[in-house]
């Protein structure tokens, strides 16, 4: 038995634009808007922790599972806002966590060169904001009502040519979240 712990640190930096140039074609001149609360850039960072067992039943066959925390993200995102008289910014801090997962996993090598895997992982728990006001409110509704368990399937391979690995594989999720 080969046991196992990691800590996840993870980072999402997204920006995003919604503009329109309208040009009035009498004086050949445009002019540029941006749609309420964009331009926005959202920065985001999170940490998880998971815990792991894997097993050799056999020279060629090994089964694993696994299970990792819910993530624990703060996002940070600031827009523009048209009506902000101060500095024309508007900022929202919320902390999402995501879903409990738990992994089972088996693999089988084939030779000294060549190993293929199987993975499935489950989601145990909805993803769930921190309420500080009534969008907090609505997303977790939003979750409650709609969101079904995350499902994924994940199969690969491996293979050794001297000192050098390639690896292959494939995922399948059951849901965007």
């Amino acid at each position: 038995l080969y046991f196992g712990a990691a800590l996840h640190f993870k980072t999402a930096d997204i920006d995003q634009y919604d503009t329109a140039d309208f040009t009035r074609t009498s004086t050949n001149s445009s002019e540029i808007f941006n749609k309420q609360y964009t331009p926005y850039s959202e920065q985001s960072n999170g940490f998880a922790g998971s815990l792991g067992v894997i097993g050799k039943v056999s020279n060629q066959l090994r089964l694993g599972a696994s299970v990792e925390s819910p993530t624990l993200w703060q996002i940070t995102r600031v827009s523009n806002e048209y009506s902000n008289p101060s500095d024309g910014t508007y900022t929202e801090d919320r902390r999402l966590s995501s879903p409990l997962r738990a992994t089972v996993s088996a693999a089988f090598v084939v030779n000294k060169d060549l190993a293929l895997n199987v993975d499935y992982s489950l989601g145990l728990t909805k993803p769930k904001y921190r309420v500080d006001g009534a969008p907090e409110s609505d997303l977790n509704n939003y979750f409650n009502n709609n969101y079904k368990n995350l499902s994924e399937v994940k199969v690969g391979g491996e293979y050794r040519i001297m000192g050098f690995r390639l690896r292959a594989g494939y995922g399948f999720s059951s849901s965007p979240f």
